[in-house]
């Protein structure tokens, strides 16, 4: 089994495939490699997580938890006739498809919220440039130190 922050990341992947397509989601890493006009749209995944401890008990038997942050970057290109209107139709599948997260086979998770799409960035890509702007949700889940591997709440 993965850590549960991996699962998370790819169990919103997966989600996000099943709406968009598999050549639509990407890790975010794609990003770090060259991107052309016909690389896009695509949406990227990042997750990024703190772990703060829960109660006084010894080793092995803390409840710890962790505070994810999940960035879902649409990405368009900038020769659309309309790519913010692009760039919010797909932010608008985004909420759309993550609004439940008992659809993504995680467990249980604490307060599961999406902060909206952010502010929308030009970006250079080989052929011209692409704009992009990322929706954010916010979670957490409980494990315990000794397992980070599982959702206490599985």
């Amino acid at each position: 089994m993965a850590h549960v922050k991996t699962q998370v990341r790819n169990a919103v992947i997966a989600q996000l495939r099943a709406e968009f397509g598999a050549d639509f989601v990407v890790p975010a890493i794609r990003l770090a490699r060259g991107l052309q006009s016909h690389n896009l749209p695509l949406v990227a995944v990042t997750v990024s997580a703190t772990k703060t401890g829960t109660d006084n008990n010894g080793p092995g038997e803390r409840i710890d938890r962790y505070d994810f942050t999940i960035g879902v970057r649409a990405c368009v290109s900038a020769d659309g006739a309309d790519p913010e209107s692009d760039l919010e139709t797909i932010d608008a599948r985004i909420q759309k498809t993550l609004f439940d997260p008992s659809v993504l086979g995680i467990g249980g998770t604490i307060n599961w919220r999406c902060g909206g799409q952010g502010d929308i960035d030009a970006q250079d890509i080989e052929d011209g440039f692409m704009l992009a702007a990322t929706t954010t949700y916010t979670t957490g889940m409980l494990t315990m130190d000794s397992d980070p591997e599982t959702n206490i709440h599985a």
